[in-house]
């Protein structure tokens, strides 16, 4: 069983743009932590991780998400948000089509909103319990 948790970003939009220091930003930032705090099971568990930013050309545009990154982490950033600017939850086809050549080989996707904070990680244990069960 292959898992892939793809994890949704538009960390900059043309409104945040040279604030690098802005409350979104700061939004992602915790988001990120509060999944990446659970690298460990993921890694235990086969679950690869992708991030998916389409407002972004490099990580370099957000030092503070950059750092934050852990190494195996897969990462495909594009500026182009052009269904995102039509509109705002049309962003994530975007994200899906750019990662599709990685996820299609995936049995399970599990999308992650890069801002949503997550308190625990019953649910990700939840899944692996009932997959090994259908087994």
């Amino acid at each position: 069983m292959k898992i892939i948790i793809h994890i949704d970003c538009s960390i900059l939009t043309n409104a945040h743009y040279n604030t690098s220091s802005s409350e979104r930003i700061n939004k992602y930032y915790t988001g990120l932590l509060s999944l990446f705090k659970y690298m460990d099971f993921f890694t235990s568990n086969n679950i690869d991780l992708l991030l998916v930013d389409n407002t972004i050309d490099s990580l370099d545009e957000v030092p503070l998400i950059k750092n934050i990154i852990p190494p195996n982490v897969r990462i495909i950033v594009k500026r182009n948000n052009h269904y995102g600017k039509i509109n705002k939850g049309a962003g994530c086809f975007e994200h899906w089509i750019m990662g599709k050549d990685i996820w299609k080989n995936y049995d399970y996707l599990i999308h992650f909103e890069g801002r949503q904070i997550l308190i625990n990680n019953k649910f990700m244990e939840e899944f692996i319990n009932i997959m090994d069960r259908k087994g």
